[in-house]
């Protein structure tokens, strides 16, 4: 049979407290690549989404118009990292407000080296009653107004 003595003994609690605060420093060490990590992580969002466009339409994203009546663009506002940089897009509109349809303001907003489209759609509807008039002198003229409907 195997006798131990005290210094068997006392090696293995040695040996366990050298196990325990490599453990412990483990995870200390742990947890510093954590807190690392998640900062890399959070200085990356920060980076990345501050460049990142928000958009604000002025007015509706979907306007309606009368026909022959006047038309102006309210615009978008576009912020980057608490920066207003409206004055940096490039608006394409192509409204006719002498043609009924429907027609799209397109808004370049700058985005990382490149241009991010957004868009308003402008409908141009005729609802109002076209008016028939005859001259006092002239009693078989009859006057339409233009892209009105007429029915003999």
């Amino acid at each position: 049979m195997y006798k131990s003595n005290d210094n068997e003994g006392m090696f293995n609690s040695e040996n366990r407290l050298i196990e325990h605060v490599n453990e412990k420093k483990l995870k200390k060490g742990h947890i510093f690549l954590i807190v690392l990590l998640a900062i890399i992580i959070l200085a990356f969002a920060v980076l990345y989404f501050g460049k990142v466009p928000i958009i604000k339409y002025q007015g509706e994203k979907v306007e309606t118009v009368e026909y022959g009546e006047t038309y102006e663009d309210k615009g978008i506002k576009v912020y980057t990292q608490f920066k207003n940089i409206s004055d940096k897009v490039i608006v394409e509109n192509n409204v006719n407000l002498t043609q009924i349809g429907d027609y799209t303001i397109t808004y370049k907003v700058p985005y990382f080296n490149k241009y991010k489209n957004y868009t308003r759609t402008v409908k141009v509807i005729d609802t109002k009653a076209p008016e028939i008039r005859t001259g006092k002198f002239e009693p078989n003229k009859v006057e339409l107004t233009a892209g009105s409907d007429f029915t003999i």
